[in-house]
């Protein structure tokens, strides 16, 4: 449900009225003023590290992971659910099983975890291992906890930590509510986040709810947010709620969406900066009567707009290695 309803909110209510903003968008008849440089410096330094190296390999290490031949506790899904027959154990990437195989012979895995080794990512994506790079712990966390699920995954290149985070999930009784919470330390920056996501079904339909903190502390660089996205016979919709801050430049972006319509405010420092209504194949940006905007303001806008999605993706990245413990595809 994630996939289709939250995706098709984004598209619906932001990502396409800014595709065809530069052409119909007029500014605010107050000129509103923002320090644009600095934003796309932020926007860029938080790019750097999603797309970074490291980030590559991580991603490479979620291709590779299959828990067809890792035995997890049967029956419920609650903590701890990593079994103790594997904890303590190393696994390395096997390219003609196609997945991670436990190595008997390595140690240093955590106690109540598993290890895996991590490596650069071949051509096709997946761990090369002819290029060992560091390794990933995954820990339980689950012992004692009062979420149904709980793990810890901390990534190591060569001495460096650079991914530290917290993946738990709450069984609830019509859905399920999964989060994940922690650090990626890139070369220069070091970006914190805090996403939750909730799902649920109900007589009226399927509910996504998705709160989400992302930002890089020594640039003063926050974005903030909150996504409904619902689901039922008569259609699909949703609502965003996006508050990006840039040192003391703040960019609040509300918007609701349907299959038909959609209709959203864009404000700066207070200041109404442009509005958003009509088709979504075909929408309207204005403001108040006065200037076009310029192409480093609509470029700022699409970074905004942009990194909402990067939230979504980062989520899901995250998700990879641990999803089939989780359970996603049941609970949302």
């Amino acid at each position: 449900m994630f996939g289709r309803t939250t995706r098709r909110v984004m598209t619906l209510a932001l990502v396409t009225a800014f595709g065809s903003a530069c052409e119909s968008g007029t500014g605010p008849e107050e000129l509103v003023t923002f320090d644009a440089e600095a934003a796309l410096a932020n926007h860029e330094a938080m790019s750097l590290i999603l797309q970074s190296d490291a980030m590559d390999g991580f991603r490479a290490l979620g291709e590779g992971i299959s828990f067809q031949g890792v035995s997890l506790e049967t029956g419920v899904a609650l903590a701890p659910i990593i079994s103790q027959f594997r904890r303590g154990k190393t696994f390395v990437y096997d390219p003609e099983a196609g997945h991670y195989v436990m190595d008997s012979e390595l140690e240093g895995a955590p106690p109540t975890g598993v290890r895996f080794i991590l490596y650069q990512p071949g051509p096709d994506g997946k761990p090369d291992p002819a290029h060992e790079v560091g390794h990933a712990d995954l820990i339980d966390e689950g012992d004692g906890s009062a979420e149904d699920i709980a793990l810890r995954l901390v990534v190591v290149e060569g001495t460096d930590t650079v991914l530290n985070y917290r993946t738990t999930l709450d069984i609830q009784e019509s859905g399920g509510e999964i989060t994940v919470a922690g650090y990626f330390q890139g070369e220069f920056d070091r970006l914190d986040f805090d996403i939750s996501v909730t799902g649920s079904s109900g007589d009226d339909g399927d509910r996504v709810d998705i709160s989400f903190e992302m930002g890089i502390e020594d640039r003063d660089f926050l974005i903030q947010g909150s996504v409904l996205g619902m689901e039922s016979d008569s259609g699909e919709g949703g609502e965003i709620a996006l508050l990006v801050e840039h040192g003391d430049d703040s960019f609040q972006v509300q918007a609701t969406g349907t299959d038909d319509s959609i209709s959203g405010t864009v404000h700066v420092n207070g200041a109404l900066f442009a509005t958003i209504t009509g088709d979504p194949d075909d929408p309207t940006i204005a403001g108040s009567p006065g200037e076009p905007l310029t192409f480093i303001e609509m470029l700022v806008l699409r970074q905004i707009i942009d990194s909402a999605e990067d939230v979504f993706d980062f989520w899901e990245d995250l998700l990879d290695p641990v999803d089939e413990l989780v359970l996603l595809a049941l609970i949302l």
